[in-house]
Parts: C-alpha cells; sequence; structure tokens
C-alpha cells in the first residue's frame, strides 16, 4: 500500500474505488486572483437568459463553475480574452 501512496496513487481509491485514483487529483486547483469581469458579466447574463426560472444561487453558482470552465481551457484570461484550443477567440 505504502507503495502505491508512494508512486501518487490515492490510498482511498485502492481500498474503496472511490475519489480520484491519482493524490494530485486532490490537491485544490489554484484559483484567478484576478477576474475577468467582463467576461463573467457575460457569462451571468447569458446563465440568467437560458435559465430563467432559475433561483439567483443556482445561476451564481453556473456561472463561477463556467468561468473556472473557461479560464483552464484558455478561453479567456483574468486580463481578457485566450488563444484557447483553436487560436485566438473573440
Amino acid at each position: 500500500m505504502a507503495g502505491f501512496v508512494q508512486a501518487g496513487i490515492n490510498a482511498n481509491w485502492l481500498l474503496t474505488g472511490e475519489g480520484p485514483m491519482l493524490l494530485e487529483e486532490l490537491q485544490p486547483k489554484p484559483q484567478p486572483t484576478k477576474i475577468n469581469a467582463d467576461a463573467l458579466a457575460a457569462i451571468l447574463m447569458g446563465a440568467m437568459k437560458a435559465l430563467p426560472k432559475a433561483d439567483t444561487g443556482a445561476i451564481a453558482d453556473f456561472a463561477v463553475k463556467m468561468y473556472l470552465d473557461v479560464l483552464e481551457r484558455g478561453l479567456i484570461t483574468p486580463d481578457g480574452v485566450g488563444k484557447g484550443d483553436l487560436g485566438e477567440v473573440s
């Protein structure tokens, strides 16, 4: 068991099959220190239009998850537009 953990395998995953397989996946992802307010506002506006009957908490939760996803995929940066997978995004 210790050998697996030293190799980066999550012991909880080995014993129960639950959670991430790799220990590195247990580490929290760094959060941006600066927020791209224009991008977040656009995401919020889109979420409010797409989910008109959702409560504000659900919309906010969706918007934050979407913001972090597009940030991680490089579609935006904290300062503006990113390159993304297909080149310059506008």
